[in-house]
């Protein structure tokens, strides 16, 4: 049997990583994430939503974030954004 032998395209792999269908993919998951938190939320008025995205040097990053002090509350009470990516 011969040996194969792959050779990673790792330039290939960062152009796709920040490609727009993946930031648009990323967007999209963020937003049902900030819709679930919102869900979650035990203090009344707390509004979690995407809080920044921004494209680095091998990937592109999207991050979900409390928008307001009473998401701030429940996010240091109930630990909302933990549980929401499966943290106790």
């Amino acid at each position: 049997m011969a040996n194969v032998r792959f050779v990673p395209n790792v330039a290939g792999y960062k152009e796709a990583m920040k490609s727009g269908d993946v930031i648009s993919a990323l967007m999209e998951i963020a937003q049902q994430q900030a819709a679930r938190a919102n869900g979650m939320a035990q203090v009344p008025g707390a509004k979690y939503e995407v809080a920044n995205s921004y494209v680095g040097t091998t990937r592109a990053n999207v991050s979900v974030g409390a928008n307001n002090r009473a998401a701030w509350d429940d996010n240091d009470k109930n630990h909302t954004l933990s549980r929401l990516v499966g943290g106790s």
